[in-house]
């Protein structure tokens, strides 16, 4: 004798119970029978049905829309022209004085075009940030700035608050690499946050953009600013620059000004690779000392390390001459209610190079 077979009673009402209660159960979890076929999204549905369809408003974009945002036009060398360049890296922490006491020595140089080495504001790049903080010290020479872009920049994204400070004198925002010349120098302000624009190795934006432009300017004397260093003692270096330096040394540049690590250092004219050439290299100074928190190197001196000065504020001053270069680190001033004037600053460095 055959066993009756039970079969789904769909007039009890508790069989309907149990099968809605199933059907949101894996509606509401998103459950899909098959990719061909349409989800079971039963909240969603619900919601659809409750509040209408949704309407989406566009997203505006982060980046700045001024317009035009050219790639910045040098104006002609002048093979036979003097210039002086100043400025510095790492120059405003919102609440510290560090950058009043550098923006004080820049007071000094009346119309002398200045650069920044990055983290304009270091803090977090906002445009606050920047129209409270760095408006009230060095945004008064805002007028003659050549600003390099920093990390802290990045910290807001896209470095929406610098490009938006500084405008097209910041370079296009999606990559915010320049050039200019000053008397006879040719000088190309980098971008070293490679990650936010595509990467610095060869055949990158940037990178490719670097060669072409070192070969439009053919300069005896060329230089570069960028925010951070290649080489820095006590600290990891940064090889996702070098394919920069690698176009610079090709080129024939000569200097490189950095910021990033707190502090001052000069090296020895260097090859990319790091090793000393008085012939070909070029000399890199780190100038981290606009008016952030300063900083003790990490670690021990490197060999190539000429000089280090920390735990002081300054500027460098740069005299651009057609067949070479003087530097001067200018420390904020000695205390002149001092009773002892006899002993000489030690927090000073200066010295000359040739133009390859």
């Amino acid at each position: 004798m055959l066993k009756n077979k039970k079969t789904l009673n769909l007039k009890n009402p508790r069989v309907w119970i149990v099968l809605v209660l199933i059907v949101l159960v894996l509606g509401g979890t998103g459950f899909m029978f098959r990719r061909d076929l349409i989800p079971i999204n039963m909240v969603h549905t619900l919601k659809i049905a409750i509040n209408g369809t949704p309407t989406f408003t566009p997203v505006p974009t982060d980046y700045p829309t001024f317009a035009p945002f050219p790639t910045r036009t040098p104006v002609p060398l002048l093979p036979n022209a003097d210039a002086v360049l100043i400025g510095a890296g790492d120059i405003v922490k919102c609440g510290d004085d560090g950058s009043k006491i550098t923006a004080a020595i820049i007071d000094r140089f009346p119309g002398v075009p200045i650069f920044t080495a990055g983290d304009t504001s270091n803090d977090s790049g906002t445009p606050e940030q920047y129209q409270d903080c760095v408006a009230s010290t060095w945004g008064r020479f805002k007028d003659r700035i050549y600003p390099a872009t920093g990390n802290h920049d990045y910290f807001t994204a896209n470095a929406y608050g610098y490009f938006q400070y500084f405008g097209e004198a910041a370079g296009d925002p999606h990559g915010g690499y320049y050039s200019f010349n000053l008397g006879a120098w040719h000088i190309v302000m980098l971008n070293s946050e490679c990650h936010e624009i595509g990467g610095c190795q060869p055949g990158s934006p940037e990178e490719t953009w670097l060669k072409a432009d070192l070969a439009a300017w053919p300069a005896k004397c060329t230089m570069a600013v960028m925010h951070k260093p290649l080489f820095v003692s006590g600290a990891p270096s940064n090889p996702q620059i070098r394919p920069l330096w690698q176009d610079l040394y090709n080129a024939g540049a000569d200097l490189v000004i950095s910021g990033h690590e707190h502090h001052y250092e000069r090296f020895t004219p260097l090859t990319p690779q790091g090793k000393p050439d008085m012939a070909t290299g070029i000399r890199e100074i780190i100038v981290a000392t606009g008016g952030a928190i300063l900083e003790d190197p990490k670690g021990p001196q490197l060999s190539t390390s000429e000089m280090i000065i920390s735990q002081e504020y300054g500027v460098i001053k740069l005299d651009l001459h057609p067949t070479g270069y003087a530097w001067q680190f200018i420390p904020e001033e000695e205390d002149k209610d001092k009773d002892d004037q006899t002993e000489p600053p030690t927090k000073i460095d200066s010295g000359q190079g040739t133009c390859h």
